[in-house]
């Protein structure tokens, strides 16, 4: 027989888990929603007549079940471990992959600030998720 605390902790590293793949397809989603609207400006989105274009776009449909992937674990991570626990987790994931996205396909700069600020958002998460 599984003693109570440990069937808590197998729950809590599965909900992290979760929260984790969770911030990653939300990550995914953002870094495709970029690619689907190579485009100058909302402006030209809008105005132009690119939003069909977009919208028929195979980067548009993928950054689209991304989020409902994403969304799914999220409800999933929720439902097994604490929102204390899983949302910072879920969040810290999703800004620390988007920037390695970023950086690696669009090229993106990393500058000594914007290091130290993910860093203090990363920080921020881990604190918070901790048991008092």
């Amino acid at each position: 027989m599984v003693e109570p605390e440990a069937k808590e902790n197998n729950r809590s590293f599965l909900a992290v888990f979760i929260a984790i793949s969770s911030g990653c397809l939300f990550a995914v989603a953002a870094a495709l929603g970029k690619v689907a609207t190579e485009i100058e400006s909302a402006y030209t989105l809008l105005i132009e007549g690119q939003l069909i274009a977009v919208i028929a776009s195979i980067p548009f449909w993928m950054m689209i079940f991304s989020a409902i992937g994403g969304s799914i674990l999220w409800i999933w991570a929720l439902k097994e471990g604490r929102v204390s626990i899983v949302g910072p987790v879920q969040i810290g994931f999703m800004i620390l992959f988007s920037v390695v996205l970023g950086v690696i396909v669009f090229g993106e700069s990393m500058t000594l600030p914007k290091v130290l600020g993910i860093i203090t958002v990363s920080l921020g998460g881990i604190l918070l998720s901790r048991k008092s």
